[in-house]
């Protein structure tokens, strides 16, 4: 399972700070995307569709 969730932007260590630590760099984009997180672990690996879980919306402040 380890390799799944690294493929999908999960590491050892990954917290709010790291995940988002770009936003405040000249490549906004290049922050994790929480909401794919959030609903990829809340929900889809849980049975539930995980555009039902709400939103994180870290790469709002990206402005596109």
């Amino acid at each position: 399972m380890s390799g799944f969730l690294e493929y999908n932007g999960w590491f050892a260590g990954l917290s709010y700070s790291t995940a988002t630590a770009a936003a405040s760099t000249g490549c906004c984009e290049c922050q994790q995307n929480l909401d794919y997180m959030h609903q990829m672990l809340n929900g889809w690996l849980q049975g539930k569709t995980g555009y039902e879980l709400g939103s994180i919306g870290n790469l709002d402040v990206c402005g596109n």
